[in-house]
């Protein structure tokens, strides 16, 4: 896990001021209220989301490396044997399976994935109930994603409260529990949008994606951030991550647009903007 660096910075008033200030720019917005957000609906360039507090079990697909991919073939492919056979091997199955997600587990567990973690041990425990070191291994990573989602919990309070700095510090002992709270990674990222603190966005997003290949929030919010970098390039092949992921976000075909006009194609730009339209005609 990246180091975060704590940042100061000074007490908002509410959010509604740093939503109307538009510090935001075109971020999306998380609340726990949508009371707040009332004036966001003053600013066009806003995507504003309802977020539900997080589930410390909440299932994440991720992208795993090499060694964790060919732990997972070994678990689900087995040779063709017969009914008869399957019988007489049915119990040294269940035993290697058992040994196989153990190791998965472990793997996921040591690189900060204690969501991946957590379904892979009680994988385990399917195949072998006695297994004690599985047992144990996944009651700390359950303790821990419950104590870091009582930390992003408090985090997302603060920021409805317009507390911006008790916020990160919440987010980042999320973090600090959990590595693999994506949720927290989006929100911290939000926090140093509005300090304006871009390359630390990137980062967070980043640390995301890596958790969560397909969230969209994540490649939206780094399309954003690429955007306001003026790095067009890049902020293109986000917003088309995210159509990727979800045709229909009318934000990213605006935004993509947006990109494509800094860069003098007229054409393309007037193709997303009518995509965006045809997805909400009074957009």
């Amino acid at each position: 896990m990246i180091e975060v660096e704590r940042q100061n910075c000074k007490r908002a008033t509410g959010l509604e001021n740093l939503v109307c200030s538009g510090k935001f720019n075109c971020f999306n917005l998380f609340s726990l209220d949508t009371s707040k957000l009332l004036n966001a609906s003053e600013c066009s360039c806003f995507q504003t989301l309802e977020m539900e507090l997080c589930d410390p079990y909440e299932e994440h697909q991720t992208e795993s490396k090499l060694f964790v991919k060919s732990l997972e073939k070994v678990c689900v492919t087995w040779p063709d044997i017969s009914e008869e056979s399957s019988v007489s091997f049915n119990s040294s199955n269940s035993l290697f399976n058992s040994h196989i997600y153990f190791k998965l587990a472990s793997s996921y567990q040591e690189k900060g994935d204690l969501r991946r973690a957590i379904q892979n041990y009680e994988l385990c425990l399917e195949a072998d109930q006695h297994h004690h070191e599985a047992q144990l291994n996944m009651e700390y990573c359950n303790k821990k994603c419950d104590e870091s989602t009582k930390k992003f919990n408090s985090g997302h309070l603060s920021f409805s409260q317009g507390d911006i700095q008790t916020a990160i510090d919440f987010f980042i002992e999320a973090l600090e529990l959990d590595p693999s709270n994506v949720k927290a990674w989006i929100s911290l990222g939000l926090m140093y949008h509005s300090m304006n603190k871009l390359e630390s966005v990137l980062e967070c997003n980043q640390q995301a994606i890596s958790f969560e290949p397909s969230n969209e929030i994540a490649h939206y919010n780094l399309g954003c951030c690429f955007l306001d970098m003026g790095n067009l390039e890049e902020a293109i092949q986000m917003y088309k991550s995210v159509l990727n992921i979800n045709a229909a976000n009318k934000d990213a075909f605006y935004y993509l647009g947006v990109a494509y006009q800094k860069l003098g194609q007229e054409e393309k730009a007037v193709e997303c903007f009518t995509h965006a339209l045809l997805i909400e005609p009074f957009f």
